[in-house]
């Protein structure tokens, strides 16, 4: 069964990218080098995007890289020279590795559904609304969203932003390119180049532990305790992620959809009914 799940996700990426015909969405082509990380130990190379299951990939890779050590943070800039792929290989060899079908390597990327995602964002950085502004020198991660709130704030101050803010500010955020876009909901798809790299397992977040145990035993890969899961809420205490969409407007739904499109085509996300209600009302168009 889990054999099945992953050639057809494969094969799903696979047809949809050939559905291009040579015109393969600009932003798809991008990739962000330090979203790949690397074991030299087992040839396995993944592309994790951040609000995407990076933490807890991080802490694996550190387990297969030998790192003993308790991790508290496992984001540390001490520790990406033993994990991140740009850091542990020469350029030529990241290259043949992320491109070259004929390499010794196990390439895997690691999803999450884009909605879902966006909400995972703003409950960690912008605190599910409660925010304490930060000092100037780590502003920038909310600036565009405090900019819309419409009122002055200063360092340290505590301000309400609403998810709808969040959101707005996400997509004024991709007015240059999701390349100007703040990697924490960057569109995965403009950061792993899944039109262009071989991936051989896609791993989603939906089914993280089921997809971690099969490639455990696949690969047989010891470091990995596939309970671990950083970042994991109670399910019995969190809303869903569609509960955060409840009283958005139709048009950021429809602008957002525009800008994570690709995210669901690409790797077979079903489109809720409320964006497709919202696409219906603004007069967009699923393409």
């Amino acid at each position: 069964m889990m054999a099945t799940r992953f050639s057809e996700r494969k094969y799903l990426l696979k047809e949809k990218c050939e559905n291009y015909n040579g015109s393969i969405p600009k932003d798809v082509t991008r990739t962000l080098r330090d979203a790949f990380l690397y074991s030299r130990k087992y040839s396995f190379l993944i592309c994790v995007t951040a609000k995407g299951g990076a933490s807890t990939w991080k802490t694996h890779l550190l387990r297969m890289n030998g790192y003993t050590k308790y991790i508290k943070y496992p984001h540390e800039t001490s520790l990406k020279k033993r994990m991140i792929a740009q850091k542990l290989l020469s350029r030529s060899q990241l290259y043949r590795k992320m491109h070259r079908e004929e390499e010794e390597v196990i390439r895997v990327i690691s999803v999450r559904h884009p909605f879902s995602r966006l909400v995972s964002a703003y409950t960690d950085k912008f605190k599910n609304g409660s925010l304490t502004v930060p000092g100037k020198n780590k502003l920038n991660l909310y600036e565009v969203a405090l900019g819309l709130m419409g009122k002055p704030v200063s360092p340290f101050e505590k301000v309400s932003v609403p998810f709808s803010v969040f959101l707005r500010s996400v997509i004024k955020e991709n007015k240059g390119g999701a390349v100007d876009m703040n990697r924490h909901w960057r569109p995965y798809s403009s950061n792993c180049r899944p039109c262009h790299v071989p991936f051989d397992y896609i791993v989603k977040l939906e089914t993280f532990e089921e997809d971690l145990r099969y490639l455990v035993l696949k690969l047989g890969i010891k470091e990995i305790n596939v309970t671990t899961q950083m970042n994991k809420s109670s399910k019995s205490k969190s809303p869903t992620y569609e509960a955060y969409y409840r009283d958005i407007s139709d048009d950021i739904i429809a602008g957002l959809y525009a800008i994570y499109k690709e995210d669901f085509r690409l790797f077979g996300y079903e489109v809720p009914q409320f964006v497709k209600d919202a696409l219906s009302n603004t007069g967009k168009t699923d393409r």
